[in-house]
């Protein structure tokens, strides 16, 4: 697939002043390369074209409630960040039981750890999408002075969205299953 999409941004690039030195044709590059490749992956339904230049929530929205019907499955609780998705999840609120994860090194860290070990131990599988594998690529770990890291989208060389919700879910699962206390216990 990345074959055949170098391809195509080959012959895109020709037709874009890939070559040209201007700043402002290089941002146009820049941002006409991530769209064609956002497009090219929206093709086969890797992701949803839901907006220009900011996304329509609606259309995360409309998708997040079709979940359950078109994959048979029932959510358990839905993750967000408060930053943008305040208004999104008071609307999940209403159906599902949604949790305000906190964007912080004492929070991602153990969902990052996790992560990472399960991938290097060979343990994450994944259905291929080479949008989720570049947004791994980009992202980029910050430590805290605890040297706890976490993914951080300003440090990031790209989009990595998809890696930020990863680890969010894996946070959830945490809270669910492993950290879980709702049973008996005891501790010699």
């Amino acid at each position: 697939m990345r074959k055949l999409f170098n391809n195509h941004l080959e012959k895109f690039n020709h037709k874009t002043h890939s070559y040209t030195k201007n700043l402002e044709y290089y941002y146009l590059n820049f941002y006409t390369i991530n769209l064609f490749f956002y497009l090219f992956l929206a093709m086969p339904k890797k992701c949803i074209a839901c907006g220009n230049k900011t996304i329509d929530y609606g259309v995360v929205e409309d998708f997040v409630f079709k979940i359950e019907e078109k994959y048979k499955v029932k959510i358990k609780a839905i993750g967000f960040d408060r930053y943008n998705a305040i208004s999104s999840a008071q609307k999940c609120n209403r159906k599902y039981n949604t949790v305000e994860i906190r964007q912080h090194s004492d929070t991602l860290y153990p969902p990052t750890k996790l992560l990472s070990e399960k991938i290097t131990n060979g343990e994450f599988e994944y259905e291929k999408n080479t949008l989720l594998e570049i947004n791994f690529e980009n992202a980029r770990c910050t430590y805290d002075t605890n040297m706890n890291r976490y993914v951080t989208k300003k440090k990031s060389s790209g989009k990595v969205d998809m890696v930020v919700a990863l680890i969010n879910a894996v946070y959830l699962l945490q809270q669910d299953i492993i950290f879980d206390d709702t049973g008996w216990s005891v501790q010699f």
